[in-house]
């Protein structure tokens, strides 16, 4: 009879690249699952402050603004143990972004979402780089278990929050911290197992703008995809249930509809990950672009359960991108890791933040469908950005035995 050796084998699953991405996913959940606060309670606080769509937009830009910071950031975590202090930051995250539940004006709570930006923003530039180092070979994979964390706590989130609040009230929402707390305490056990995050290798590999110009040739093309991406991302992930709730729905389907869009994203992460393991990135990413905009174009011209059903899809083909793209990014520039990974996340909310932005400043001016229409022909254009993403660089020593 066969005997297991439960010691061994719970010692190789917890030393398994996939499992200790799973761990640094959990961390990725709870962060993300503050950071989507915002979306499902901007009805309650454009009816509480009478705030315009412009106004709206422009506190969800307070929350990604600061991701401006990552490349400083990933840069600094390149040569010093930053990861050590992984396990905080969603804790800060989300102390200051449950505080508006009590914040008597918008100023206040756009400082409260700056300061929890600022948190959100220094924590990807940390962890996303360590959860594609201890993937290993298993690039795509696993940081499409690191995507399906933040895509899962993104789609928890609204359904969450909008129970919290009808069960309670929404300045009660503070109270939250608390769970926060104890489940940081759980995840800094677990965390500072991790080689990636306990053993931390200084990269010394030249000047900033050496490595700016050796990343150049990926970020360039995936950036300006990011742009074009971002108009559909931002309307589902930020305009949507306030559509929905000017259409009639009540608050608690707007934010269920929400969530259901995002648990296609997961969806999605874990096939874009998957597949980009097996045919490749730039395939996933044309897929990715082309579903996204006929599912968009179907929510925006159809009714009921077909609508409900196309923001599903439409999230999906919006999930395939991110794990294959941070993929990309990391495995063209291993070498400077942190500091790409910092500067494709930089533009990637900072875009987020200004197309939330400009299309509240449409929203009021000409309605919700024509708005929605400009930004699905947009997201049209960036499948031709996909055409001249580069493959992997060859390592040097590598490309001379082959000069």
């Amino acid at each position: 009879m066969l005997k297991i050796d439960t010691v061994k084998t719970r010692n190789a699953i917890k030393t398994h690249p996939l499992w200790q991405t799973a761990i640094l996913a959990s961390t990725h959940l709870l962060n993300d699952f503050y950071t989507n606060f915002l979306s499902p309670v901007l009805p309650i606080l454009i009816t509480n402050f009478g705030l315009t769509k412009f106004e709206a937009g422009t506190l969800n830009a307070f929350l990604q603004w600061p991701s401006v910071i990552q490349p400083f950031v990933g840069r600094w975590a390149d040569k010093t143990n930053l990861q050590k202090y992984i396990f905080i930051l969603p804790l800060i995250t989300g102390i200051f972004i449950s505080l508006i539940g009590v914040a008597p004006n918008t100023t206040l709570i756009a400082i409260m979402l700056f300061i929890g930006g600022l948190s959100s923003a220094t924590f990807h530039a940390v962890a996303s780089p360590v959860a594609g180092k201890v993937s290993g070979k298993h690039t795509g994979k696993g940081l499409s278990l690191w995507m399906v964390g933040g895509e899962v706590g993104w789609m928890l989130s609204p359904i969450l929050i909008i129970a919290f609040i009808n069960t309670f009230s929404f300045k009660k929402i503070p109270y939250l911290i608390i769970p926060t707390a104890l489940i940081t305490a759980l995840l800094y056990f677990r965390l500072k197992k991790i080689d990636g995050v306990r053993n931390h290798v200084k990269i010394t590999n030249g000047s900033a703008s050496a490595s700016l110009k050796a990343t150049l040739p990926i970020l360039v093309p995936m950036i300006a995809l990011a742009i074009t991406r971002s108009m559909i991302q931002s309307t589902t992930s930020v305009y949507v249930p306030t559509y929905l709730t000017e259409m009639g729905a009540n608050l608690w389907l707007a934010g269920a509809t929400l969530s259901l869009t995002t648990g296609g994203g997961v969806l999605g992460a874990i096939a874009g990950g998957i597949y980009k393991d097996k045919v490749g990135g730039k395939p996933v990413l044309f897929a990715s672009m082309v579903g996204s905009v006929i599912f968009f174009f179907l929510f925006l011209y159809s009714t009921q359960f077909l609508q409900i059903a196309a923001l599903f899809f439409t999230g999906f083909f919006s999930g395939l991108y991110l794990p294959v793209a941070l993929a990309m990014v990391q495995e063209y520039s291993p070498e400077n890791r942190s500091f790409a990974t910092g500067i494709y996340q930089a533009f990637l909310f900072t875009i987020g933040s200004v197309a939330s932005m400009t299309i509240g400043y449409l929203y009021d001016r000409l309605g919700a469908q024509p708005t929605f229409t400009i930004c699905g022909i947009v997201g049209l254009i960036g499948v031709i950005f996909v055409l001249f993403i580069p493959g992997k660089k060859k390592p040097e020593a590598k490309a001379m035995q082959e000069a």
